[in-house]
């Protein structure tokens, strides 16, 4: 024979409707369940479509690759007191740095591209993407030879003359 546990004390005594009310205050309510339905919805047909266009992703990420490789071509500059060429094209960008012998000397040729501990520092646009801009130098000093702004579709920035900061737009 089963015997039955009570949480009540022996000498209360708990009403059907009482039992009733204890084991239907679980669980979500319609209303609830159809609220969280709507929310869930509007989320989605707004977010998900921004999901399936990798466009913007693409070209954000070149964005920002081209904002790090300018200034780490100022660094390259200041740190191996040479100037550094920035070459920009509407595909492509890439840094270079004369021969050692020709450093400091106003060169007129940069042979030598620019590497980093991933590899060479240049790059080409994903489909659908252009760079405008022209190539200029930083010198030995880490300033630009002229201040000017790049744009990468529709995202730009701006090198500060003086400077050489690297500023989004």
């Amino acid at each position: 024979m089963a015997t039955i546990v009570s949480t009540v004390p022996h000498n209360k005594q708990i009403s059907m409707q009482q039992q009733y009310s204890i084991k239907t205050c679980s669980g979500f309510t319609l209303v609830e369940l159809i609220t969280t339905m709507i929310i869930v919805g509007v989320l989605a047909t707004v977010g998900l479509p921004k999901f399936f266009d990798s466009q913007s992703f693409r070209e954000r990420g070149f964005f920002d690759e081209l904002i790090h490789s300018i200034r780490y071509a100022q660094k390259v500059a200041i740190g191996s007191h040479c100037e550094v060429q920035v070459l920009i094209s509407t595909t492509t960008f890439a840094l270079k740095q004369p021969s050692q012998a020709n450093c400091g000397a106003s060169p007129t040729s940069f042979p030598i591209t620019v590497s980093a501990p991933y590899g060479s520092v240049a790059g080409t646009t994903p489909n659908g993407i252009s760079i405008s801009g022209n190539t200029f130098l930083f010198d030995a000093s880490g300033s630009p030879s002229v201040a000017q702004t790049i744009t990468v579709n529709s995202r730009s920035f701006k090198i500060h003359n003086n400077t050489g900061y690297v500023e989004k737009l």
